[in-house]
């Protein structure tokens, strides 16, 4: 089978969708497998885009790869299979048999990855991951190593997402060794992440949740909002997460947050299924794309490209880019880079709900502070007495009590104690000369 020596949009795509439409040279065969057939791409432009150090070594085909991709898929599926030719399973084992398993990649990255969190824990604060962006570090590896996927790169992905979770308790039965510790997070859907707590997002709590914070940032990814989450947090942006398609709980909670007048933004991956998302909701969609991509390039990642983190949508046969892929090569701290750019366009913003004002009783000079304090501490050293003698009562009743009857009856006795006080007293007859003095000064304000 030949796909055409510049076929790479980006590297494997033809290849990845012929292997999806049933073709694989190196794979054992099977009688469901496509007949062996040659596939020659001819692309014919008027105006190519020539790459290549060397001059015009070979032509950027991204252009056209979605057309590539969806030709390919047309003619695969005319191409009849071993079965329809009339062969059987042929026992020949194949190279791939002996390659090392998914399984295996899985293992020795956890791992080294428990090593590395061992040696160095705030990697997981710096280095979070999801579990889908483990497999996009793996990735690299497998394909400079050879590695074929039984059928298709897209379920070898969804393999090695699923099975993290199950891999830690094999390696690690009887340690308490799970993904969160070695910084690796997934998430449960419509959840509402915001100043270090996580909320569950329902119908009752719609419009409590919506009115907290000031700026909201959608996330379709699993486990993204929990790599974030430092990030969120130093910045007070609240971050809700979804599992794939939004459910009708974040939807409404969109629109209650726009109806507060707070911004929401949603950050959805390039594909078919990102564009149906953002159009589905009020929210303003940022990314990811490849001008998202771009930015990262000139602020501070230069050896990022479109390339890296573009691959082929198997369902669509389009190329798209995934906020996973990104994410696994810039970090938690470049993504929130690119992201905290994008909010700051969407200016003016309104901070009134992430900034906190300043009590009162943390502005006063030291000696009115003191004052205060002294105040309490004076009250306690005068009831102390009585306090032990309630709570050794509390300790051994014979009886339950009305609860509001007996708080009210407590507090009765210790203000009756303060009020009897010489000390209490000479406050009492002090104070309101201060008082007075004060309201004269707030006349004139």
């Amino acid at each position: 089978m030949m796909t055409g020596k510049d076929v790479r949009t980006p590297p494997g795509v033809a290849m990845d969708v012929l292997t999806s439409s049933g073709f694989n040279p190196t794979s054992p065969y099977t009688s469901r497998k496509r007949f062996a057939s040659v596939a020659d791409v001819n692309v014919k432009t008027d105006v190519p885009d020539w790459l290549g150090a060397a001059g015009k070594t070979h032509m950027n085909q991204l252009p056209y790869a979605a057309t590539i991709a969806k030709t390919l898929v047309a003619m695969a599926h005319k191409i009849p299979s071993y079965h329809g030719q009339g062969f059987a399973l042929d026992p020949t084992p194949s190279s791939t048999m002996n390659q090392k398993t998914a399984t295996k990649y899985v293992d020795q990255f956890l791992i080294q990855r428990r090593k590395d969190v061992e040696a160095d824990p705030n990697l997981r604060i710096t280095d979070r991951l999801t579990q889908r962006g483990v497999a996009y570090r793996l990735r690299p590896e497998m394909m400079a190593d050879g590695f074929e996927p039984k059928i298709r790169w897209s379920i070898t992905m969804d393999s090695i997402t699923n099975m993290i979770s199950e891999r830690c308790k094999m390696l690690w039965p009887d340690e308490n060794i799970d993904r969160e510790y070695l910084g690796i997070y997934a998430k449960a859907r419509g959840m509402f992440y915001y100043r270090g707590r996580t909320t569950t997002i329902d119908f009752n709590a719609i419009k409590e949740l919506a009115s907290e914070a000031a700026v909201n940032i959608v996330i379709e990814k699993e486990g993204v909002p929990a790599v974030l989450a430092p990030c969120a947090d130093k910045y007070r942006v609240a971050l809700i997460s979804t599992q794939g398609r939004f459910v009708d709980y974040v939807k409404r909670f969109v629109s209650s947050v726009i109806d507060e007048a707070a911004v929401v933004v949603t950050i959805l991956d390039d594909d078919k299924v990102g564009r149906e998302m953002a159009n589905s909701t009020r929210a303003i969609n940022i990314g990811v794309n490849k001008d998202t991509v771009e930015w990262l390039r000139k602020n501070g990642y230069p050896s990022l490209s479109v390339e890296k983190v573009q691959e082929m949508d198997p369902s669509t046969a389009e190329i798209r880019i995934e906020i996973d892929s990104i994410l696994a090569e810039v970090g938690a701290e470049g993504l929130w880079k690119w992201i905290k750019y994008e909010i700051e366009k969407l200016a003016p913003l309104d901070l009134r709900k992430s900034i906190d004002m300043p009590a009162n009783e943390v502005l006063y000079a030291r000696e009115i502070a003191d004052s205060f304090t002294y105040v309490n501490d004076y009250a306690d050293l005068v009831t102390i007495h009585t306090r032990e003698e309630i709570d050794k009562e509390l300790s051994e009743s014979d009886e339950l009590y009305d609860v509001g009857a007996k708080e009210a009856a407590i507090e009765e006795e210790l203000s009756s104690k303060l009020a009897d006080d010489e000390g209490m007293k000479m406050l009492a007859e002090e104070l309101p000369k201060m008082i007075k003095k004060l309201k004269e000064f707030a006349e004139k304000k």
